[in-house]
Parts: structure tokens; sequence; C-alpha cells
């Protein structure tokens, strides 16, 4: 379950309350039988392609794709794509079942042909399809397990999505539990998200209460000694500390309903000087003033802020007029943005002139989310010359259930011409919780867009590449399509250099940049090289994961990595540092790559598209790409031992080929691969 705490600390900077909620956790949800036949499910049916088909979409990619081909950057229009159409005797059969057995009404086909769908009667999904359905907690419909395809179409349908329920992840760190501590009756504060606004720094952390489950507005109020205050620990770079204390009763919780039993989320404010290298901790303090352990240090690097502004100062981005560049942020599940928000913000950022903003889908303006709000202000306010959509496939009628996640965006945009070239994507699936035959399927849509010149950049994630017992190194989705760009994320950079964030000591962080081998698609062209190289050097080193707990063929990600820490948004009106995780970077990478395609346009040249194979060749140009090499450093994640090493080679896990180190350079060398007179 997911649950908050709401938190009212005075303004730091602006004449009013600032409201901050963090959530700490995804919700699982309940689950009960539906008992209404007639319920109509939305259901797609993705149509089998004839034999061979793969191989030459594959080819199609790599020779548009590909630097050092004749063909670079003659990408195909949606008409001309659609070549690489579904099985027609496939699509027949589907057509027929649907018509007849399946009940089926408001039936239709996209324009590749090899996608119907079609709502279909509860009792039909039930009866044919082999699953039950039920109602979860949200009000959403669907099932737990994927849809049994019937047997007079096996080998003419990969799978049918729409039906069952799919549980993704946001992007976005969670805290580390601490040990429970030992010397108070209540335990020690574990310490999540971190921020330094006008010389105030804000600390949101967890506390436990012992056998406490209650619902309280004061922290443990029920324990058999309540906690009278928290001491709020800023240790500088010169081992200096400042403690400030922080009554308990300053704390406002979230309603009980939106609680998780003995889990709660705070936070706590305490003045900092300026400073390029800090930690901040905090204890608990009983009653009795017995004070629990000070919570395991977090890290703060060089404490200014990013605002859209440094970020193009420091990526060395030139400033742009209006252009024809688009880009986009993805979005599935609840998240959402404001409008008015948003113009908020880009007046805050000085922008008040920007290109616009678009919707496609559903947005719920009156509940904008944290989340959703960074990646639309994230996007806009590093190139206000490039209008930005905000892109959500899913169908917001819940009877139709959960949409089918990237699949149903990279089908949508695969059917329309005016789908955003660049968009961003800050989700993530573990490659093992989605249904059979989905990565394979989904990857195959990817590849589509990017021979159309499309980029996906995705959040690589921020729990490192070990699961949940920190045995495996797995993959998660769409990290794992070699047809995405998979973006890391860094600490520091504004007065320093950017060091890979790591929960490892040598870092400081509480959550681990992203990685992972899959153990579905193979490793692309592009990067069998540097990744081959690298393993090389994993095999050699101690503590590195075994070659029987990762694929060592697979796709490997990061490609890159960027900014991921202080960098400056907004929730409900608060504008703060408070944009942190890979769900920092991609929108950012999206945006950086949507002004260059601006840019490349408006030349006469084609769109960077499938950047990954260009990125790569461009790690041998000197000054493109940066290197953040930390010795020490692995994608280990929180509580884990075992990740992949740092290295001073081309590539490595932890960072990919590391950051962009400047965007003219990369440009430069883009557009020396191809000439004006070519035409998208």
């Amino acid at each position: 379950q997911a649950f908050f705490f709401l938190v009212q600390i005075p303004d730091l900077s602006w004449n009013r309350v600032m409201r901050l909620s963090l959530v700490l956790g995804v919700a699982q949800g309940e689950w009960a039988a539906l008992s209404d036949p007639t319920v109509m499910m939305r259901s797609h049916w993705m149509v089998s392609r004839p034999a061979g088909e793969w191989q030459k979409l594959e080819k199609a990619c790599k020779e548009v794709s590909s630097p050092e081909s004749s063909k670079y950057g003659q990408y195909m229009t949606l008409n001309q794509a659609t070549q690489f159409m579904g099985e027609p005797e496939c699509l027949a059969k589907v057509d027929a079942w649907l018509s007849g057995k399946g009940k089926a009404s408001n039936i239709a086909v996209n324009q590749f042909r090899d996608v119907v769908t079609a709502d279909l009667p509860a009792s039909v999904v039930r009866e044919e399809l082999g699953v039950e359905l039920g109602v979860n907690n949200d009000g959403v419909i669907g099932s737990k397990v994927p849809p049994v395809i019937p047997d007079s179409l096996k080998g003419c349908v990969d799978l049918v999505v729409g039906i069952q329920i799919l549980n993704g992840t946001r992007s976005r760190p969670r805290p580390v539990a601490e040990s429970p501590v030992m010397s108070s009756s209540v335990g020690t504060p574990s310490t999540s998200d971190m921020f330094v606004a006008n010389g105030t720094a804000g600390l949101f952390f967890t506390q436990s209460c012992g056998n406490d489950m209650s619902s309280t507005p004061v922290p443990c109020a029920n324990s058999s000694n309540k906690i009278s205050h928290f001491v709020f620990r800023v240790t500088d770079s010169k081992n200096s500390t400042t403690d400030t204390k922080i009554p308990a009763s300053s704390i406002t919780p979230l309603p009980p309903s939106q609680w998780v039993q003995g889990d709660f989320a705070y936070l706590a404010t305490a003045p900092v000087p300026a400073f390029d290298h800090v930690q901040f901790s905090i204890a608990a303090v009983d009653a009795d003033g017995s004070m629990s352990d000070f919570s395991r240090p977090r890290e703060l690097r060089d404490g200014a802020a990013f605002s859209a502004a440094d970020i193009r100062a420091h990526y060395n981005l030139p400033s742009g007029t209006p252009s024809n560049g688009s880009q986009a942020a993805l979005e599935f599940w609840d998240q959402f943005f404001s409008p008015e928000q948003l113009e908020r913000f880009m007046a805050s950022q000085q922008e008040k002139n920007h290109a616009g903003i678009s919707v496609i889908g559903h947005n719920d303006v009156d509940h904008p989310t944290l989340e959703g709000e960074m990646d639309m202000e994230i996007l806009l306010g590093v190139t206000p010359e490039v209008p930005v959509v905000y892109y959500k496939t899913e169908q917001w009628n819940k009877t139709y259930g959960r949409d089918p996640y990237m699949l149903s965006y990279a089908v949508d945009a695969n059917n329309r011409t005016d789908a955003p070239l660049v968009s961003g994507v800050c989700y993530s699936v573990p490659e093992t919780h989605l249904p059979p035959g989905y990565v394979t399927r989904a990857n195959y849509e990817l590849a589509k867009l990017a021979l159309r010149g499309h980029t996906v950049v995705a959040a690589s994630g921020d729990n490192g590449s070990t699961d949940q017992n920190c045995t495996q190194h797995a993959a998660t989705f769409p990290q794992s399509s070699p047809y995405v760009l998979v973006v890391g994320a860094t600490v520091g950079g504004k007065n320093g250099a950017e060091v890979p964030v790591s929960s490892n000591p040598i870092s400081g962080q509480y959550w681990t940049t992203g990685a992972g081998f899959s153990a579905v698609l193979p490793q692309p062209w592009y990067q069998t090289s540097a990744v081959s190289q690298y393993l090389q050097e994993v095999n050699t080193t101690a503590g590195a994961p075994k070659p029987s707990d990762y694929t060592a063929g697979g796709r490997a990600y990061p490609d890159i990595t960027g900014i991921g820490e202080n960098v400056i948004s907004t929730y409900d009106g608060a504008i703060l540092p408070m944009g942190l995780g890979t769900s920092a970077t991609a929108p950012m990478y999206a945006s950086i790559l949507a002004k260059l395609n601006g840019e490349l346009i408006a030349e006469g040249r084609p769109p960077v598209g499938l950047v990954n194979p260009v990125l790569y060749a461009a790690k041998k140009v000197k000054g493109v790409l940066g290197d953040v090499h930390v010795p020490g450093l692995t994608t280990a994640g929180g509580g884990c031992d075992t990740g992949f090493p740092s290295s001073a080679g081309a590539f490595d896990a932890v960072v990919g080929l590391g950051p962009l180190a400047d965007y003219q350079l990369l440009a430069k060398f883009v557009r020396a691969l191809t000439p004006q007179s070519v035409v998208v």
C-alpha cells in the first residue's frame, strides 16, 4: 500500500504556507470478484506477423539509425512503414472470432493491420479467455492474470492486452529502511528525499513506532513513551555539525485512510549555510529524553539547485527560437499536471514566452501530481522553444480497466502522423512481471517508431540492478528495449564534478541509479563491442555479479547519464529543488534531443531518431560525452552488497557511456552525418 503524510512548514520564499506530499509505496489494492457479466471490457489483439517480418524490420532500423550506413536518417513515413503489417490470414481469423464467438462490439483495426481493438462482454472474457474478472479498490476492472488465447487463434495472436491489470513502478527513489534503534522506545528515523532552498534544508523521513499502529496527528502518540521532538543534524564538508530541534507537534499527517500501519512520512526543516558538500541526518527523542540513533546520513553535493537555465548552461545549450521540434511526457496510471501551475513555474524560471502545451488523451487538471508536474516542467523549462505534449493513452473510463502500458503508447503513436518525435517515459515494470510475449511485441512496436525517426527516452530506474532479494540482476521494461535511449542519474556538477548516484557510502545517496541486462531481448549491434569489453572486466572484479546472476548477452543499460538531483520543480505551488531520480534525467534528455531535432529539421536534415548508435559512435570523439568513473561505486541497490562496478572504459553499467559533456559538440557530430538536402 502507499501512504502519505502532509506537512505544513513556514513559507521559505512565498507569502503563504507550502504543502508537500510524498508517496513512499505503490498501492497493491484489494480485489473483489466482478458480479456483473454484462460489463464490456476493452481488449487489444496483437496479430502475429508474417515469417521473417521481424528480421526485415530490424535490418531497416539498423540502416536508418547507424552512422556508418549510407541510408542513415532516411526514415520511413507512416504509409511506407505500414509495409510491416500483420499476417492477412490471421487478421481475418481474429476478426471472424470477435464478430462471432466473441460477441464483440466496436471492432477497429489499426493502419498496420496488426492490432485489433474490440469490446468484449465480461461473460465472454471469463468463458472464452479463461480468466476471472474483479474490481480493485481504485474501481478498476480487470484480471490478475493474462487471458488465454483461444485454440483456434493460436499462432495468429501474439497476446491479448487490456484485460489484465498491470502494476508498474514510477522511477522515483524510495527510502531504504534503517536498522530499528534501540536506545529509545521509538525507532531510528529512516531518511528519504532532501532539498535546500533559500538557506533552508528540508529532509523527508519515515518513523517507526514499535507497536504503535494507530493513526494519530503526532508521531508515535500511542507509544509507551511519546516522541517529544526530533534533532535535525547538518554536517558540512569540514565535519562541523549543527543540530536543530524540531517539535513533534509540528507534523501534520494526511487522512488516516491513506496510511499504512507502522510506517509514517514527515518533513523536517532547518537553516543551512552555503555549502559544497553536506550531510543530513535525524534522530527521535522520546518523552523521557531518550534519543534514538541518528539515521544514516544523506549527502547533498554542491547544494545549489539546478534551474532550467542552469541545466542549459551546464550542457552548453544555445538559446533557441520557435522550433519545428516536438516533445512529449508519456504518462500512465494516475499522474497528471496543472496547466496553470506549469505557467507559474515557467514564470518563476523567467520563461513566460514558450511554444505551448497540448494534451493527447486524458489529464485530470484538478489532481496534479509531483511526478506529472516535474515531467512537464523539465521538458518545457529546458527547451521552451519546443512545444510539449502531455501524452496519456490510458482509457480513463474505468469500466475498461488499465491500459496496456508502453504497448498502448507505441501502438497509438504508430497509428498517428502527429505523434511527437521525442518522448520521455519514467515508468518501469520488471520483465518477469509482464504477460508472456509482451516484451517482444512491445519491442517490435518501438522498432517501428524508430524506423519513422522517433526517439523514446526512458529513465533507468532508481533501484540499481538488484532485485528485492539482492540475488538476481534483472531488467525492467521499456528499459530493456534496444529501441529506447535509457538514461541514468548523477548528483552534483554545478560547482564540481558529477558523481553517479549510488547508495554506496562513496556517493552517500539513499538510492542507486538503475541498470540491467535483459533476459528477453538480445544486445543490439551498436553496443556489443563496448559491453563485451566491460564484461571482461566484470568477470575479473572481486564482488561483481556471477555470470549465473544475469544475462550477459542481453540488452545492457543505461546508455548515458545526467543530472538527477536538486532539479527545481513545483508541487501545489511550492517551487523547490525536489526534482530527483532518473525521473528528472529522462525528461531533461528528451528535451535536449527535441531541441536538437528542431535545429536539424530547420536545416533540412532528418531528426535524430534512434540516437543510441550515434552516441556510441560519439563516445570516441573527444569532448562530446564526459567521464564520471568513480572507483568503488556499483549498481547495488539499497541494502544489497553486489552490483556491477564502475569502470574507466567506454561503457559501464553504472553510467553507460557517461553524461553529455557539450551539446554543441554533439550537434556538430550529428550534422556531419547528413547533408542538408536530406528531407524526412
